[in-house]
């Protein structure tokens, strides 16, 4: 009986044994596939509008991650633009490698995107749209985005050095706006708050809504300054540079 009981125990300690190491075995099941590794989403974003002009590019480092087993060796694969989507223009808005490798043993790749600060971004916002195609390596057809946007074989990339009016700028029925105190809204003109108050533009254009009373007193003093000067302070499009009517009678 002794020897019975210690056969079975030998023997189901051998079926554990066998299960956990064909389990470790076991650890994915399918195609190898690609996708942009971008958390949440299927976007990103590169605004200028807020940096110093000194600033004239941006280098977007999107990771790229593999679903499946890490592979053996390097493995090339293609990145193509989406024609329909993409209104940015390479090789002017935007670089980007032509060729590229997935690396053995790892999980994740990198793929650099240079965004450059041209002119044409300070009027509208272009958009770059990326696709991971699919080779005799990678399946990426077989990712559903719509149930997983962190595991997309597409991306796209807003760019834009367009900066818009802050969202209590406009005066509405029930109270005035910033724009009763400073006017119409131009870049322009808050880089001039920027440079009389001595603050960065990031600060201003943050709390110009909290502090529109004091900025719109500065830049109207100067403004008057400038017009006794016979200097006067134009907008973008060439009209006089004005505050609004809390102010400007």
């Amino acid at each position: 009986m002794r020897n019975y009981s210690v056969y079975t125990v030998f023997f189901f300690t051998f079926l554990l044994l066998f299960s956990c190491k064909k389990t470790k075995l076991i650890t994915y099941e399918g195609e190898n596939a690609l996708y942009f590794a971008i958390p949440s989403t299927d976007s990103l974003r590169v605004d200028f509008s807020l940096l110093h002009d000194s600033v004239r590019e941006s280098i977007l480092k999107i990771p790229v991650g593999l679903l499946g087993r890490q592979i053996e060796t390097a493995t090339s694969y293609e990145i193509v633009i989406d024609d329909q989507l993409t209104t940015a223009i390479k090789g002017s808005d935007f670089e980007m490698p032509e060729q590229f490798s997935f690396p053995a043993n790892k999980s994740r790749d990198t793929l650099s995107v240079k965004v450059t600060r041209t002119e044409r971004l300070a009027k509208k916002e272009y958009v770059i749209g990326l696709e991971l195609k699919s080779n005799s390596q990678f399946n990426n057809a077989r990712l559903d985005p719509t149930s997983k946007k962190d595991q997309s074989p597409r991306v796209k990339i807003y760019i834009t050095d367009l900066l818009a009016a802050p969202k209590e700028w406009a005066t509405t029925p029930d109270r005035f706006g910033t724009e009763y105190y400073l006017g119409r809204f131009s870049k322009k003109k808050v880089l001039l708050i920027a440079e009389i108050t001595k603050r960065s533009l990031n600060s201003v254009y943050r709390t110009i809504d909290t502090y529109r009373t004091y900025f719109s007193r500065q830049l109207y003093d100067y403004l008057v300054q400038q017009r006794k000067a016979g200097t006067p302070v134009l907008e973008e499009d060439g009209t006089l540079m004005k505050v609004g009517p809390y102010l400007e009678k």
